[in-house]
Order: structure tokens, then C-alpha cells, then sequence
């Protein structure tokens, strides 16, 4: 179901855990065109012709996000991307209404800036998602990485923005098989079980 954006919605949204691990595996992997196919193009990282892509959907409220962004990116980083060995995007998959606003509010900071400002908002995410009141707190949060309450509101009123979400979101669930977040794939199929560096590694490694 799509998203609205409101303030009712954004304070009483709840914030339902996303366990990675309960992710099945695709039987079938995707055609890369299918895979690339998106309302919001994909940046990536690392050399464009690099023989291996991965791609991960992540999710602002998502603490198992936050962990692959602390503890497996860097290592992937290292290992792959910076080596030439892959490319890597990260894409929005908007859970709850507080995960639309942090996406809607990181592109008005442009596109350069956008990914440091959904990493603050994920770094605190403990400010602002059990908040008494989230949207005060996620004002502040945007305020640190220099997206003013001004922004911030205008940010809210992107509805087109919002309806590429939506529709991104639609279209990782019933056509690429994703229930959670952080969902990665390698080279158009879906890593089973939790996302972890080891499990990533050794799908890059039996598709090669």
C-alpha cells in the first residue's frame, strides 16, 4: 500500500523490524536489464565496468541497515569496489512513513549530498525514530547536515518524489522478491539470509 505523508502518519507510524535473515533466496536470477529498471536511477560506486553488481535496498528506520552500513560496506568497499571487482548501488525501500521523509529530505540537499545525509539520519537513528515527537526530532537531525525546517517542509510537499517510491517499493516486492531491508543482490540475484560480508563475498565468488 503506498505511503502518504502527513503528520498524523508520520508520528504514529510504527516501526516494525525488518529480520534480514528471513529473506529467501530468488530460485531464478534477474535479467540485469529487468534489475536496473527503476523509477530512480541507480548511482553507483566503483569502476562502471566492473564484471560484478551489486545492489542493496536499504531502509533509514532499519537497524540491520545501520550494521551493513558500519560493519559490511566498508570491507566491500575495500575488497571489491575500490579494486575494480565491482560496482555497487543503494537504493530507497520505504518501510513506514518516516523512511519516505528521510529519503524526500536527503534530495533536496542534491544528489552529492544526499547519501551522507540519510547516513546522519541513520548514525541517530535512536533521536528520532522512538521520539515523542519525530518530525521535531527529524528537523533537528536534517538541521546538523544543513537542511533548514524551511527545506525540511518543502521537502514533504515532493509528491513526485514520493510516488517514485511508492512505486519502487511495489516493484521490489512483487517483482524482485524483497521482504526486508537490507536487501542485496549480486549480479541480479537475491543473497539469502542475512546480507552479511561473508555471505556476499561467497555469492560473488560462485557466480564468477
Amino acid at each position: 500500500m503506498p505511503f502518504h505523508l502527513s503528520r498524523r502518519a508520520l508520528l504514529a507510524t510504527s516501526v516494525a523490524a525488518a529480520f534480514a535473515a528471513a529473506l529467501p533466496s530468488l530460485a531464478i536470477g534477474l535479467e540485469e536489464d529487468a534489475l536496473l529498471s527503476v523509477d530512480i536511477p541507480d548511482t553507483f560506486a566503483g569502476q562502471p565496468d566492473a564484471p560484478v553488481t551489486i545492489i542493496e535496498y536499504w531502509s533509514p528506520t532499519c537497524g540491520y541497515c545501520t550494521t551493513f552500513l558500519d560493519e559490511t560496506f566498508p570491507r566491500l568497499k575495500a575488497d571489491y569496489l575500490d579494486t575494480g571487482k565491482a560496482r555497487m548501488a543503494i537504493r530507497p525501500f520505504v518501510r513506514n512513513a518516516m523512511d519516505a521523509v528521510v529519503f524526500m529530505v536527503a534530495e533536496v540537499a542534491g544528489p552529492e549530498r544526499a547519501p551522507a545525509v540519510i547516513e546522519h539520519f541513520m548514525r541517530n537513528q535512536a533521536r528520532w525514530v522512538n521520539a515523542p515527537d519525530r518530525l521535531a526530532a527529524m528537523k533537528d537531525v536534517a538541521n546538523e547536515v544543513g537542511i533548514t525546517p524551511v527545506l525540511f517542509e518543502a521537502a514533504m510537499l515532493n509528491q513526485d518524489l514520493l510516488g517514485k517510491l511508492n512505486r519502487m517499493r511495489k516493484q521490489a516486492i512483487e517483482s524482485f522478491g524483497i521482504q526486508g531491508t537490507p536487501a542485496v543482490f549480486v549480479n541480479g540475484r537475491l543473497v539469502a539470509g542475512a546480507a552479511t560480508y561473508d555471505a556476499i563475498s561467497a555469492q560473488i565468488a560462485g557466480g564468477q
